[in-house]
């Protein structure tokens, strides 16, 4: 067998042309051979053993407009099979930095790869590995997202995928095996599964960028016939994208050299809506072409590269989406600043000021703002202190509310951080100025916060984002007037909260209570409580019910009744999402409505309530005696190091749970742990995620550790 090294594998695209996959079936969907490789085929991340082998994949399509620039990302992929599983080998170049998520559960919001493996079409069961290359950690780490249902019939079956990735100059290449046996597919020549593909890459100033496989009628996966042989190289793609303002669709195409003069066109029904040729452009065929958004309706839009179908995609209704944001956000129901970019309209405040004048938003998209019932736009600015201001007198932290009276419905609110620079400044070198002297107080422990270093991560990627530039550097700013962390997140969390409860567009969560049996038997006793937050699927609908006609039996509330526990129980109501700030709220007016012990509050939660109890924990370690997350995914290593002496948890997780997984609990206690924090793990045997609760509720020695915890104070 001929051999082909890693740097083989990563030459420039072929300028092979691009034939079309045999299709015996009804369906009209391509259908791809797959070539057979040896079964001591060995997943080393090398490569050497496939040779020539594989349907080789030289083209993708991208999520945006106009085809990136190859030395931000170029990929090639080869597909093959072996009696054990669907095997892989992708290379992968780009000149910026790599930037991979914390977590591995959310590798796919960094750099990383998607594989899709199912053993059928739409419904069948499917898998999805998710894989972190490794270039900027020592070693790649992967998860296997499990969609086989129904649940109970695949307990026996683990999921799983071998991966390897070694080093190439200014790249990698991953090779993954992905096997059957989890999909109880009986793999033989003939026979066909389907994949999907997702490349992500972060781009520092414009988010991720992604690759994909789709195929020409718009559906993600592909049709794989297991064979001896190989179709004949993929080398073109085709995809419709969002344009250069939210109004406007891009029509894209990428192709070898020689595709040069290719017309590609966009369509729908009958009428052509542009027409373009691919221009030689680094080595390869491209054409970009922009065109206004069609009215929305259920007729596609289809692309045709020299007169044949390469992709479809539906037509957005841009204004109805608009209407919506716009409807949830005069309703109150942006949960945080960032739910929706008022610029997604054409209103832009600038986010990095220069000057003591304050602008006036600018609405760059008048029409479509029209369309959507935006009428009059305002601003109203505050200063360092959370008062309004009229000028930008000093830097600092400074907060827009830009306002938007719309038709029909209440005025919508956006809140957008930004912040006045020295005079002079430039953003990356007060940056880096100013990380060098909040350094010292990022992190207690630098196993644990690995703060500095992910601080200016994190500063290096929002660089080229002024709205995400704004937040950082007003942290680092603050961080130095303060002396405290820098913390961005829990400290723009605080400033908005501050700044909309003035304003009375708080978030504000009502609670049902359960009260200890002997509460009224003492009236000068203060009892210990547990702030309880629910999981997804106990939110409140978009407006307030009346509180007392919602039931109150149910999550821990409704376990506790007849249990006699000396503690006071308050579970708390979100419309989605857990705000930090909003839960110290609804315990402030518990302190002043009850007689509860404020040094012995415990803050516990399920699922998305497990995830808020850490936040809240993080967030606020001086307000709670202490965390108990339940199947809730936190413990960020960068995060732990605030509740280290301050802040016992105890972490429960079923180990039959396959939305959080006993991975995801392991991973923030081990961080912890290592941070010298006081936390405890309790496995559930055989639980789900939905078992979770009752079973942590029922664990022995659960609520007289609680009874026994006592906030730590200055005084004690």
């Amino acid at each position: 067998m001929n051999t082909v090294t890693a740097a083989a594998i990563l030459a420039t695209l072929t300028t092979a042309i691009p034939c079309a996959a045999m299709n015996t079936s009804d369906d009209p969907r391509p259908l791809y051979d797959l070539p057979l490789l040896p079964d001591t085929l060995v997943i080393d991340g090398d490569g050497a053993e496939w040779g020539t082998h594989g349907l080789r994949i030289g083209a993708f399509a991208e999520d945006a407009s106009p085809p990136a620039d190859p030395s931000v990302i170029s990929a090639e992929m080869r597909l093959g099979w072996t009696a054990q599983g669907l095997a892989v080998l992708a290379a992968v170049r780009s000149s910026l930095p790599w930037n991979e998520a914390e977590d591995v559960r959310s590798a796919y919001t960094g750099d990383s790869i998607e594989l899709f493996v199912r053993a059928g079409s739409t419904g069948s069961p499917h898998v999805q590995p998710v894989i972190a290359p490794g270039m900027e950690r020592a070693e790649l780490r992967s998860f296997v997202y499990d969609y086989r249902a129904p649940r109970e019939e695949w307990r026996d079956v683990p999921t799983a995928a071998e991966a390897a990735r070694s080093r190439t100059p200014g790249g990698f290449v991953l090779e993954v095996l992905v096997p059957w046996s989890q999909l109880r597919f009986a793999a033989a020549t003939g026979t066909v599964c389907e994949f999907s593909v997702k490349i992500n890459k972060i781009v520092p100033g414009s988010g991720r960028l992604q690759l994909t496989w789709p195929g020409p009628t718009g559906d993600a996966y592909q049709r794989l016939r297991l064979a001896e042989g190989s179709s004949p190289a993929v080398m073109t793609a085709a995809w419709v994208a969002p344009g250069d303002t939210i109004d406007r669709l891009g029509a894209c195409a990428v192709a070898p050299a020689d595709g040069a003069g290719k017309i590609l066109s966009m369509r729908r029904g009958d009428a052509e809506l542009v027409r373009v040729p691919l221009t030689a452009q680094g080595g390869r065929a491209v054409a970009c072409a922009w065109v206004a958004t069609p009215p929305p309706g259920p007729e596609p839009v289809v692309l045709m590269l020299d007169g044949v179908q390469a992709a479809q995609a539906p037509v957005p209704d841009v204004v109805a989406e608009l209407r919506r944001d716009l409807e949830r956000a005069a309703r109150g129901r942006m949960r945080r600043a960032g739910d929706m970019r008022p610029d997604r309209l054409g209103i832009a405040v600038p986010a990095l000021l220069t000057r003591a004048e304050l602008p006036a938003a600018q609405v760059s998209n008048p029409g479509l703002a029209r369309l959507a019932g935006v009428g009059s736009v305002s601003v109203k600015w505050f200063g360092p202190n959370r008062k309004p201001v009229e000028k930008a007198e000093r830097p600092g932290r400074y907060g827009a509310v830009i306002t938007a009276e719309i038709a029909g419905a209440k005025p919508a609110h956006f809140y957008q951080t930004c912040v006045r620079l020295p005079d002079g400044a430039q953003p990356s070198v007060l940056a880096a100025e100013l990380l060098k002297r909040v350094a010292p107080n990022v992190s207690h422990d630098p196993q644990c916060a690995q703060g500095t270093e992910n601080l200016s991560t994190r500063l290096a990627g929002a660089l080229g984002d002024s709205r995400a530039a704004a937040v950082l550097i007003a942290a680092l700013m603050d961080a130095a007037a303060d002396g405290a962390p820098p913390r961005p997140t829990t400290r723009e969390r605080d400033w908005w909260h501050a700044v909309r409860t003035q304003l009375g567009t708080e978030t504000v969560y009502h609670y049902f209570k359960l009260l200890p049996d002997e509460y009224d038997a003492d009236k000068a006793k203060r009892w210990p409580a547990v702030i309880y937050l629910h999981g997804s699927g106990g939110e409140l609908p978009s407006d307030y019910d009346p509180i007392e006609k919602r039931t109150a039996d149910r999550d821990l509330i409704g376990w506790a009744k007849g249990k006699h526990l000396p503690i006071a129980i308050y579970a708390l109501q979100s419309f989605g999402g857990w705000e930090p700030p909003a839960v110290l709220d609804a315990i402030e007016k518990i302190l002043s409505e009850d007689r509860i012990d404020p040094d012995r509050i415990t803050i516990m939660g399920f699922s998305m309530g497990g995830m808020g109890t850490w936040e809240c924990a993080v967030d606020h370690p001086e307000r709670f005696a202490a965390a108990v997350p339940i199947g809730g995914r936190g413990g960020r290593a960068r995060d732990c190091a605030v509740l280290v002496g301050r802040v016992p948890v105890w972490v429960f997780n079923g180990d039959a749970d396959t939305t959080t997984t006993l991975a995801d609990a392991e991973r923030g206690v081990n961080a912890l742990k290592a941070a010298g924090g006081d936390v405890r793990l309790t496995v559930l045997p055989g639980a789900t995620h939905g078992d979770s609760q009752n079973g942590t509720f029922s664990t022995p020695g659960l609520w007289d550790w609680v009874l026994e915890r006592r906030r730590v104070t200055p005084a004690n």
